[in-house]
């Protein structure tokens, strides 16, 4: 897993919208600039990215506002790897734990 590889973000909502196809959020108007905004506010960022076997197969990305830390959104590449979704939601809460805020 490599956290903070911003590089990254597009991927995540590349993967993202070749899972949900018309229904992701990407699809959106001004869903990506959106995201790339997020990164220039003063929070905390976690972007993790999950590499299987060298390859890029999932990007989550959350914040820690606060005392809250929150799980904003997803793209794994789900033909290639079906299960790391459900490793994605494990890492995510145990980097919240790590940094002992609030969960939502």
């Amino acid at each position: 897993m490599v956290i903070n590889s911003f590089e990254d973000l597009n991927l995540m909502m590349g993967l993202n919208k070749n899972t949900f196809k018309e229904k992701s959020s990407f699809n959106k108007p001004f869903r990506p600039e959106i995201f790339h905004d997020l990164l220039e506010l003063p929070f905390e960022k976690y972007l993790l990215t999950f590499i299987v076997n060298g390859e890029k197969g999932s990007v989550t990305f959350a914040i820690k506002y606060k005392d809250t830390y929150t799980f904003i959104n997803s793209g794994t590449n789900k033909e290639r790897f079906s299960d790391l979704g459900t490793y994605n939601i494990y890492k995510n809460m145990e980097k919240a734990i790590e940094l002992k805020p609030k969960i939502s």
